[in-house]
C-alpha cells in the first residue's frame, strides 16, 4: 500500500478497500472544547454521511462530563471544532472556496467516513466534573473506543498521578464492571519545546499513545503553517517544529512491561492546558498531531503518514 501523496485521498481510500461505512469504525471521542454548535445535528456539512446533511449525522453524542459546571456542550469552540474536522471531516467539493491551492480539500479529515464524539472539558476553565475516571467510564458507556486528547499538565518528563491514572484507565474504563474495558488514549506531548525531556501529562503514561507535531506548511498562508514554519523551512514531515514537545521521559516509562504502580512517587499534578493555541483568522493551524493519529489507529494495517490531506 503507497502512502497518499497528493489531492484525491477520498479515491485513495476506495482504491484500498476502506469501508465507507461508518459503523465499520469505533467511534473517536474529542475530548476537549465544543465541536461545531454542540449537538449531534451539527451545522457544518463535514460532519454528516458523505458531507450531505439531509443523511445521517457522524457526531454520535455531544456532552459535558458527569459533574461539570458547564450547562451543556454549546460554549466556546474552535480548538475542539478543528480536531474533529483533522479526525473525521468529510468534503468532496471543488473550487477556490473548498481547496487550496494544491487542490486539497479544507476540512478533510484521515477518517472521513468514521464517527466521531465530543466530550466538552473547557467550560472555558478545564473542568472534567467529578474526575477523569467519570468522564472515561461515562464516554465509554456511550460508545467511544478511542479517546483523542490535545491538552496536558507541563510536569517536564515526569510520571505523574494524571499518567498514572490514564494508565489504569487504558487497560480498564469502567473499572466497577467485571472484566477488562479497554480504550486506546491519545494524547498530545505539548508545546514546551525545543527542550529535552518537556513531555506533559498523560502523556507521560506509558499505556497511551503519545504524540507530536511535525512539521508541514499551508500554501495559502502568508505565514506558513501558523506555528513558525513556511514552504521554505518546513523541510520533512519527519522532523519536530520547534515548539513541539520532545522526550525523553523518566526511565521507568520507557520499561516495556513495566506496572502503573511501581511508580510509587508521583509528583502532583499541575494545571491543564490545551496543547495548541485556538485556530483564528486568517489561518488555521495545520500541525496537528493527536487527532492525525486517532482515526489511523481504527484502521491498524494503515500506514498514513501526516500531510496536508486533513487541514
Amino acid at each position: 500500500m503507497q502512502d497518499p501523496s497528493g489531492p484525491g485521498y477520498l479515491s485513495w481510500l476506495t482504491g484500498n478497500n476502506f469501508s465507507a461505512e461508518a459503523s465499520d469504525d469505533p467511534i473517536v471521542v474529542v475530548v476537549d472544547d465544543r465541536v461545531d454548535d454542540g449537538s449531534v445535528t451539527p451545522e457544518t456539512d463535514e460532519f454528516y454521511v458523505t458531507g450531505d446533511d439531509s443523511l445521517a449525522s457522524r457526531i454520535l453524542f455531544s456532552v459535558v462530563p458527569p459533574g461539570s459546571s458547564a450547562p451543556g456542550p454549546e460554549g466556546p469552540g474552535g480548538h475542539g471544532h478543528i480536531n474533529a474536522s483533522i479526525v473525521g471531516g468529510y468534503n468532496a467539493l471543488t473550487g477556490t472556496a473548498f481547496e487550496d491551492t494544491g487542490g486539497f480539500n479544507y476540512g478533510l479529515g484521515v477518517s472521513p467516513y468514521g464517527r466521531i464524539a465530543n466530550v466538552r472539558i473547557f467550560a472555558p476553565g478545564f473542568d472534567v466534573g467529578t474526575g477523569d475516571a467519570t468522564m472515561v467510564d461515562d464516554y465509554y458507556q456511550r460508545g467511544a473506543r478511542i479517546s483523542t486528547n490535545s491538552w496536558g499538565a507541563g510536569v517536564s518528563g515526569s510520571y505523574h498521578t494524571g499518567a498514572q491514572l490514564y494508565d489504569s484507565l487504558t487497560r480498564d474504563a469502567r473499572g466497577s464492571v467485571t472484566g477488562n474495558q479497554e480504550l486506546l488514549f491519545i494524547f498530545a506531548n505539548g508545546n514546551a519545546g525545543p527542550s529535552l525531556g518537556t513531555v506533559g501529562s498523560p502523556a507521560t503514561a506509558k499505556n497511551v499513545l503519545s504524540v507530536g507535531a511535525s512539521e508541514t506548511s499551508n500554501p495559502d498562508a502568508s505565514n506558513g503553517d501558523g506555528c513558525g514554519k513556511t514552504r521554505v523551512t518546513a523541510t520533512t514531515r519527519s522532523s519536530l517544529p520547534v515548539r513541539s514537545t520532545p522526550g525523553p521521559l523518566e526511565p521507568a516509562t520507557r520499561h516495556r512491561g513495566s506496572q502503573a504502580t511501581r511508580h510509587s512517587s508521583p509528583t502532583s499534578a499541575t494545571t491543564p492546558k490545551q496543547s495548541s493555541s485556538r485556530p483564528g483568522p486568517p489561518v488555521r493551524p495545520a500541525s496537528r498531531s493527536t487527532p492525525q493519529a486517532s482515526p489511523g489507529m481504527a484502521c491498524p494495517e494503515t500506514r498514513m503518514k501526516p500531510s496536508r490531506i486533513s487541514r
